[in-house]
């Protein structure tokens, strides 16, 4: 108890796209980069940070992304080819299970994404996302449930 009357909660919410591109301009980034990096961010400024100082982060999310739109327009199988790459079959279930829940997060902004445009599929597939994500702690194999997840996925 004594915890709690102490604690103070904190409400964050996604910075605006504009606000970031303007920060990002600010520190040097070139207006029309910045604009793509913000959109890229989905709200988090230390992630538009992260792309504007270091390549290898904008070639992982655009890896990703690509990856993203071959499961949203992929046959079964080749959903499920696409997944084997996120869960090696030897590959240290710790590390494993870090990588899907960075890919998931940027999942979840795609989806969110497809939300603001109006795609009839993306809320159940957030609400699919969202069970895996909660679902991948647990002492289950984590290539099988991103494998399931992909099979699920509306079109």
């Amino acid at each position: 108890k004594t915890l709690l009357s102490r604690a103070a909660v904190f409400e964050l919410r996604r910075v605006p796209d504009l606000a970031i591109a303007e920060a990002l301009v600010a520190r040097g980034s070139d207006p029309f980069e910045a604009a793509g990096i913000a959109a890229r961010a989905d709200g988090r400024p230390g992630l538009a940070l992260g792309f504007m100082e270091k390549a290898d982060m904008v070639n992982w999310y655009a890896s990703e992304e690509r990856r993203w739109n071959t499961l949203r327009a992929a046959s079964p199988h080749r959903r499920q080819a696409e997944c084997a790459s996120l869960a090696p079959a030897r590959a240290d279930r710790e590390e494993t299970v870090e990588r899907i829940r960075d890919v998931l997060e940027l999942w979840q902004s795609f989806l969110r994404r497809e939300l603001k445009a109006g795609e009839p599929s993306a809320a159940d597939n957030l609400r699919r996302l969202h069970a895996l994500r909660g679902s991948l702690g647990a002492n289950v194999q984590p290539r099988l449930l991103i494998e399931k997840f992909a099979l699920t996925l509306d079109r």
